[in-house]
């Protein structure tokens, strides 16, 4: 495994940079359009899911394009469609996050969620109003994220040659720092020793789900979903007088419940069918 390696990239060739070498990984993206745009549209539209954002689009839109390719097993060893579908989603997903800011005042993910206090610091209120009275703000805004993606890369390629060196440090040096600087972080939540405890706790549960080959986009997917699907419970609760079968009278909660049954059915079907 990694920890085992003393490099991330293993090969000494391949730790060596050279200005060819990365043009040459910028157009290899472009021979894979499908993957490309395949991963674009879902992190649009899972960015755009308020709460979920593209730290699960990324997830998605890996699993997806391993599961479409024709040698899935090269997935985690450098295979370049991973890293296509993988950013590509990232990248379009605070797209996503922004119509759902703008639109609705709803932050889709972090990115946008430190934008939204930004807005409330300048007495600005994103929403269905905005978009209708600051038609001039919504434009700057769309025209800023296009310039920024333009000059990303003549500065992406100058900064990959910084970034990129960090393949050269050795794990016993990057995993240690790595390590001290999640804990400082979590640590500087809320200045207590619950951050640094959870940090270890999940460090060892995202271990086993690793070791075990458990998905990771549903384990994230779920700590991110978890905490409003359990207030939106509690409020059916409290509306219904107790009744937890409330939810049966509506044709919407009905129609989201069919869904999901069929969702999780088609994905044992297939499971089983791969393994006949």
């Amino acid at each position: 495994g990694l920890v085992n390696s003393k490099f991330i990239v293993r090969e000494g060739d391949t730790r060596a940079l050279n200005g060819k070498a990365i043009l040459s990984g910028f157009m290899e993206v472009f021979r894979h359009k499908v993957v490309l745009a395949r991963g674009t549209v879902i992190g649009i539209f899972i960015g755009a899911a308020p709460g979920v954002g593209s730290s699960v689009s990324n997830l998605l839109s890996y699993a997806e394009a391993k599961r479409k390719s024709k040698d899935p097993d090269s997935f985690g060893t450098g295979n370049i469609e991973g890293v296509i579908a993988a950013e590509s989603a990232n990248n379009s997903g605070e797209g996503g996050s922004m119509a759902t800011m703008l639109a609705l005042g709803i932050p889709g993910g972090g990115a946008t969620a430190v934008l939204l206090a930004a807005f409330a610091m300048h007495n600005v209120v994103v929403g269905p109003t905005f978009i209708d009275t600051r038609m001039d703000m919504v434009y700057a805004i769309i025209v800023n994220n296009i310039a920024q993606c333009i000059i990303l890369i003549p500065v992406g390629f100058g900064f990959i040659y910084l970034a990129s060196s960090i393949v050269r440090v050795p794990l016993s040096y990057l995993i240690p720092v790595i390590f001290v600087l999640a804990t400082f972080g979590a640590f500087a939540i809320d200045g207590t020793m619950a951050g640094p405890v959870t940090l270890a706790i999940f460090s060892v549960i995202g271990w086993i789900l690793a070791r075990y080959k458990y998905p990771a986009p549903a384990a994230v997917i779920g700590l991110l979903l978890g905490s409003m699907m359990e207030d939106e419970a509690l409020k059916t609760y409290q509306l219904s007088n107790g009744n937890p079968w409330y939810f049966l009278d509506r044709p919407g909660a009905m129609i989201l419940m069919a869904l999901i049954i069929l969702s999780v059915g088609a994905s044992l079907w297939a499971k089983h069918k791969h393994k006949l």
